[in-house]
């Protein structure tokens, strides 16, 4: 599986930013309220971009903002994926993906986070 390709430009002298090798998305999943019986719940109705960055700084600008997860709704959960790529099984880039799930202890949970997410991003 080819990750996408993000359309970076090399850092110039007059671009303070520093690019990264992929842009990545992050994304947010709502906690839902349980469908009714008979009716299927529509995972993709829950699932919303945040925002989208491709330099350092502009993560930065995004991770200042968003609510870490011990303050996170329970049920509600955060996701980055690159570029182009929806957190969802149906995804063509996930033909033979697979998940990563962490439990810890909420106490634990934001720097946990922050570590997964800043080895991630930096590949």
């Amino acid at each position: 599986m080819e990750a996408p390709k993000a359309q970076l430009t090399k850092k110039s002298p007059d671009d303070p930013k520093t690019p990264l090798q992929h842009a990545h998305t992050l994304w947010v999943t709502l906690k839902k309220e349980k469908a009714e019986e008979g009716q299927e719940q529509d995972w993709e109705s829950g699932i919303k971009p945040v925002s989208t960055f491709a330099t350092i700084e502009d993560f930065w600008h995004v991770y200042q903002y968003i609510k870490r997860p011990s303050q996170l709704e329970a049920g509600t959960t955060l996701q980055v994926f690159m570029e182009g790529v929806k957190p969802m099984w149906e995804d063509p880039n996930f033909v033979e993906g697979g998940r990563f799930t962490l439990r810890v202890q909420k106490t634990h949970s934001n720097r946990f986070w922050e570590d997964l997410m800043l080895g991630f991003l930096g590949e």
